[in-house]
């Protein structure tokens, strides 16, 4: 028997089950660019625009200093 909704006992699930269904929907989504040539063309263009943006990205962290807005 399963515990009632909105008590505070462990909740069983299957873990199995739910690293199947994950692994059968990323299959499906892999297989969809497989069969798709101009979808997977897309992707690469989007990953691609995706790189070149991070890479013209400039992210200071604790204790860098801007050598561009540093000089006087």
């Amino acid at each position: 028997m399963l515990p009632a909704i909105g008590s505070d006992t462990a909740k069983p699930f299957n873990l199995y089950g739910l690293i199947v269904t994950i692994s059968t929907g990323i299959g499906k989504w892999a297989e969809s660019y497989n069969t798709d040539r101009d979808k997977f063309l897309k992707f690469i263009e989007r990953y691609d625009t995706t790189i070149s943006d991070s890479r013209m990205a400039w992210f200071p962290y604790e204790g860098e200093v801007d050598e561009q807005t540093s000089r006087a």
